[in-house]
C-alpha cells in the first residue's frame, strides 16, 4: 500500500523544462561554439534529472569554462517562469493527495532556495523538500533520508519523475517509479526500462496506481 509519494520538481510539478532547455542550448553554444544550439538543447535534455553542475561535467568533462556556464545558467534561470507556481491541474492533484493524507516530498536536482521561492505562494503540504546540496544529491541520498524521516518501507513509496535519470536512480534504490511524459515520451521510457514500466501523460493518472 502506497503511503508516501516523492515528486521530481522541474518538468514534473513545475513547467520550467522548455525554458531551461533553451537557456542551456544558448549558453553551451556561447561558451563552447563547437556545440550547436540545437545539440546543446538535446544534451541538456539527455542529461536532465540531476543538478546542472553535474550535467555540464557529463557534456564537457573538465571543460575550462564549465564554472562560467553553470554560474550564468543558475543566475538566468531565475528569470524564467518561477513566479507562476503550479498549474491548476497539478495543484488540484496535490491538494487531493493532502486530503487523503499521503506523505508528500520533493526530490530535485534544483537548489533548495529556488524550490522554496516557488512554493512560497502555494499551500500544499510537503513533508520534505530535498534539493541539491553537497553530498546530498537526488537519488539514493534523498530516498534514504525520506525513509529515515518517515519510517516508510520502500514498497510503500512512489517516485514520480519525467527523466530517464529519474527512473535510473529510482530503480537503483529499489523505489517504485512512475514516469510522466514530457521531455521524454512513453516509447523512450519503455525502451529504457521495459514494457512493464508505468508511464502517465497527466499527473492525475497516478490515482490509478495508489
Amino acid at each position: 500500500m502506497i503511503k508516501g509519494i516523492i515528486f521530481d520538481f522541474d518538468g514534473t510539478l513545475i513547467d520550467t523544462m522548455d525554458d531551461f532547455r533553451i537557456l542551456a542550448g544558448k549558453l553551451l553554444h556561447q561558451y563552447y561554439p563547437q556545440i550547436s544550439v540545437e545539440e546543446g538543447e538535446k544534451l541538456y535534455i539527455e542529461t536532465s534529472g540531476i543538478a546542472f553542475e553535474k550535467q555540464i561535467e557529463i557534456i564537457m568533462p573538465n571543460g575550462k569554462l564549465n564554472n562560467e556556464v553553470v554560474y550564468e545558467f543558475e543566475t538566468k534561470k531565475l528569470d524564467s517562469r518561477l513566479d507562476d507556481g503550479f498549474h491548476e491541474e497539478i495543484r488540484n492533484v496535490l491538494t487531493e493527495l493532502n486530503k487523503k493524507n499521503y506523505i508528500l516530498a520533493i526530490s530535485s536536482g534544483n537548489y533548495p532556495h529556488v524550490i522554496e521561492k516557488i512554493l512560497e505562494k502555494e499551500s500544499i503540504k510537503f513533508e520534505l523538500i530535498m534539493g541539491h546540496k553537497k553530498n546530498f544529491e537526488k537519488g539514493k541520498a534523498h530516498f534514504d533520508y525520506f525513509i529515515k524521516k518517515t519510517g516508510l518501507k520502500k514498497d510503500e513509496i512512489l517516485f514520480i519523475g519525467d527523466s530517464i535519470k529519474d527512473g535510473q536512480r529510482s530503480k537503483a534504490s529499489d523505489i517504485p517509479f512512475i514516469a510522466i511524459e514530457g521531455i521524454f515520451k512513453k516509447e523512450r521510457f519503455i525502451e529504457e526500462f521495459g514494457k512493464d514500466q508505468i508511464v502517465i501523460s497527466h499527473l492525475f493518472e497516478i490515482f490509478n496506481y495508489l
